[in-house]
């Protein structure tokens, strides 16, 4: 009898014990928006290595969907009054959580992170991460389109090297038709390609002071008109949806799509041809969105949760860490340390490929940073339909777009 009890007391001792521990563990939720072949492994990977490397902290990984559920999913918890403490946001959907209060300013994480220095991280990401000259956000897979392209077909078209300018895509585009009977490229429903074809063309989405959008002016028009008269006066380009237009250039149908950097390991494996990766033809400028998402942490939970959250982001960006994410993806490392970092730069001299999406930072652009930007971003698919399948006029449809983004910036209070 004595035994047992003994046994039983030890075995409660224990019980105690394990709960103490664990009650002693910091438990962080972070939220992201990276799927298969895009991050998600990598960053599942991350969190079991921090977990064990720091067992005084709990980091549980969840992928919360794709951009906009995750966004929705977001906004629902905040609602509810249990937002995750970490949560990515595509460049364009964290204004509405800086908008509402809900994020944390990171400047002080920052001064007091040695070995991470804001002014470390690229110029245009810089941007993309500052709401209103405040950090809000930290750079994470961050990306810019590229121009992929079938050097085989270039090839027997009699074609050398990626078109530079617009008058040499659409030129491109009509050798490759005339010649072999494929088309150019492709387009699909615009966002961050809408802001890069008017950008190319010295457009703009808004005004400097955020207080009129302009994305209907005469360089915007034109831009439009371009493409438009690609798909349907030149007959040498298609249009649909992304996952048709993809399926379409690996089945060798169209010789160029415009896609994401982050995309760039798994189109290499896709591509049964020698695939070629270039800068973005322009017409007056070069001109990139910056696309991807950021981090941003909620103003939620303990200290040591928010001291936890950020011990994890850090680790995250570590150059090794933060090099190791870029190689296994084709998205961006975020500040200058992590892209000198010995491995790689060793992995780009395997892969020069990879650094094509570096080569357009000094004209990367950050995306429309309003908190309403979705609602314009859904009219752009209208637009998109407008355009390609209704053939409608270019300047009206910009123009009944921009009136409700105007209208919404009244709404805001962003105007006067």
């Amino acid at each position: 009898m004595r035994r047992f009890t003994l046994i039983a007391l030890l075995a409660l001792a224990l019980v105690i014990t394990l709960s103490l521990g664990t009650a002693a563990q910091v438990q962080v939720q972070v939220w992201h928006s990276m799927s298969m072949g895009y991050g998600m492994e990598f960053i599942e990977e991350m969190g079991e290595k921090f977990n064990a490397e720091n067992p005084d902290i709990q980091v549980e990984i969840v992928y919360s969907g794709g951009y906009q559920p995750s966004m929705q999913s977001a906004q629902a918890a905040l609602a509810a009054g249990d937002p995750p403490n970490v949560a990515m946001f595509e460049q364009t959907r964290g204004a509405a959580f800086v908008d509402a209060g809900a994020v944390l300013d990171l400047e002080p994480y920052f001064e007091k992170t040695d070995w991470l220095d804001f002014d470390d991280f690229f110029p245009g990401l810089q941007t993309a991460a500052k709401y209103d000259g405040i950090i809000y956000s930290i750079p994470y897979n961050t990306s810019t389109p590229l121009l992929y392209y079938n050097k085989e077909l270039f090839a027997e078209a009699g074609l050398e090297g990626p078109p530079e300018t617009w008058d040499d895509l659409l030129e491109y585009s009509k050798i490759l038709t005339e010649e072999l009977g494929v088309k150019g490229i492709d387009f699909y429903t615009w966002g961050w390609l809408f802001e890069t074809f008017i950008g190319q063309n010295g457009a703009r989405i808004l005004n400097e002071d955020k207080t009129e959008f302009i994305f209907n002016s005469p360089e915007a028009v034109e831009a439009m008109q371009f493409c438009q008269d690609m798909v349907h006066e030149y007959q040498v380009a298609t249009w649909g949806s992304g996952a048709e237009g993809y399926d379409l250039f690996f089945g060798g149908q169209i010789a160029m799509t415009i896609r994401s950097t982050a995309a760039l390991q798994s189109n290499i494996g896709n591509a049964n041809f020698d695939l070629g990766v270039a800068k973005l033809p322009y017409n007056t400028e070069p001109y990139a969105a910056i696309g991807g998402a950021n981090f941003f942490m909620f103003d939620t939970g303990t200290e040591e949760q928010k001291e936890a959250s950020w011990k994890f982001l850090t680790y995250l960006m570590e150059p090794e860490n933060f090099g190791q994410f870029a190689m296994n993806t084709g998205y961006q490392v975020a500040y200058r340390t992590a892209y000198e970092h010995p491995a790689l730069q060793a992995f780009f001299e395997e892969e020069p490929r990879a650094t094509v999406t570096y080569q357009q930072l000094d004209y990367a652009h950050p995306r429309p940073q309003v908190p309403f930007w979705g609602e314009v971003h859904s009219e752009l698919g209208w637009l998109f339909d407008q355009m390609f399948a209704e053939q409608a006029d270019i300047q009206e449809s910009l123009d009944a777009v921009v009136a409700t983004g105007n209208r919404l910036l009244r709404v805001y209070g962003m105007t006067d």
